[in-house]
């Protein structure tokens, strides 16, 4: 009787941990997509915590499964006033992108080459433009080796 009720409580510990992960991606990602041109600098927040919370594999997951995750991602990689939203939305594809066809497909369909290049011809940092040819290289590799 003990184990089947410690399965049980172990059992709500691992889906109370889930959707705290899904419910933190999904309120990031909501935020930004609503965030208006005064509130960038707390888009740029919200990114860099998605960028924090994504040492966590199931926090991958969740960026990947939400509609909006990737789409998200890719639309802060290239902000003209914005370039900590960029550094931070670029380190988080980074993360998905590199272990993830569904993320690579998600980031090329929502427009992230066009977002790389207008990085790249920006005055951003050279931290910056290598995390961007790092991820141009990561799309077109993993493209090669999928032909």
């Amino acid at each position: 009787m003990h184990n089947r009720r410690r399965k049980q409580v172990l059992s709500h510990h691992k889906i109370v941990y889930d959707n705290t992960h899904r419910r933190l991606i999904n309120g990031l990602v909501m935020y930004i997509l609503n965030s208006e041109t005064k509130e960038r600098s707390s888009a740029a927040t919200a990114m860099a915590t998605i960028e924090q919370v994504l040492g966590i594999e199931r926090a991958k997951e969740e960026l990947i499964n939400d509609p909006q995750g990737v789409k998200t991602a890719v639309k802060m990689v290239f902000r003209v006033s914005d370039h900590e939203g960029s550094e931070s939305a670029l380190n988080s594809l980074l993360m998905v992108c590199y272990e993830s066809l569904q993320a690579r497909e998600q980031a090329i369909a929502a427009g992230v080459l066009t977002q790389l290049l207008l990085l790249l011809q920006s005055q951003c940092s050279r931290r910056v433009k290598t995390n961007a040819t790092t991820l141009l290289k990561l799309l077109r590799s993993k493209w090669d080796e999928e032909q």
